[in-house]
């Protein structure tokens, strides 16, 4: 009688106190590398900038027909072909890679990053 009312009161400290920290446990095993990176990334962006670079011999006027359902707000040449695009509505930095696919006109098309001096 003693052995089972020794073995229910383990297994009542067991639940009790001992699962919750196997289970609190397993959420530092969690990878610090799991967490979503687009988030983390989209912080480190522009909205609705893109930086795109043509192949020698075409103009800017180019880079409206990439997406002609998006409406340009500014367009400025940098150099070298490069040029800072801002549009109205954010078109997304895939679908503006693929239309530069398509197109085969674009060496590159990427987000307007923040860079930050330490």
């Amino acid at each position: 009688m003693i052995s089972y009312f020794r073995s229910v009161l383990s297994g009542f400290l067991f639940i009790t106190f001992l699962f919750p920290v196997v289970m609190s446990a397993q959420e530092y095993r969690k990878s610090p590398f799991d967490k979503k990176k687009p988030s983390q990334e989209r912080r480190n962006v522009v909205p609705k900038e893109y930086m795109i670079k043509l192949k020698p011999g075409y103009n800017s006027s180019k880079i409206k027909d990439l997406l002609p359902d998006f409406p340009i707000r500014k367009i400025e040449d940098l150099s070298n072909d490069i040029y800072h695009v801002v549009y109205e509505k954010d078109p997304g930095l895939e679908a503006l890679v693929e239309a530069a696919k398509r197109s085969g006109i674009v060496i590159f098309a990427e987000p307007n990053r923040i860079y930050k001096a330490y």
